[in-house]
């Protein structure tokens, strides 16, 4: 399972080599809540490729909180026979509070495991000569936003 997105997914570590750590400190550090390191300790990948980069966690992060509160409400009516929905929406809430920071630290790893692509080598063949360079891993954005750019260019 290790070298596997939901390896790191799953144990926090980075998304390109799965060995350094992704947060600065625990989940439930109010202090440093989500809080992630700027590049990896392991490989040197770097967490923040961009600006606003974990924007795009705010998507992630509305599924699992809307799946949290079907799984509740979901539960709550098929366990159990009556149930009011003072008692629901407290357990939602409650459930909201108590998992709040998984979530958000959970999304946010998950942004990062989709976008984050892995390093890797391009091989430059100029005549009697061959040249690796490595190239450092980027976001997916700013290759569609280059492609697009390089598009706009070759239209006009």
């Amino acid at each position: 399972m290790k070298g596997t997105k939901i390896y790191s997914i799953l144990k926090l570590k980075c998304p390109q080599c799965h060995e350094g750590d992704f947060f600065e400190s625990h989940l439930y550090d109010l202090k440093k809540l989500g809080h992630v390191l700027e590049e990896c300790s392991n490989c040197k990948a770097s967490y923040v490729p961009e600006p606003g980069f974990y924007f795009g966690a705010m998507y992630v992060s509305y599924g699992l909180g809307v799946a949290l509160f079907v799984s509740i409400w979901a539960s709550a009516n098929w366990f159990f026979e009556e149930v009011s929905v003072g008692l629901q929406i407290t357990l939602v809430i409650g459930s909201i509070f108590l998992f709040g920071p998984f979530i958000y630290a959970l999304s946010k790893i998950i942004w990062a495991n989709l976008s984050i692509m892995p390093a890797c080598s391009a091989i430059f063949i100029i005549p009697n000569q061959k040249l690796k360079i490595p190239i450092k891993p980027i976001a997916i954005s700013t290759v569609i936003r280059d492609i697009s750019k390089i598009a706009l260019t070759i239209s006009s």
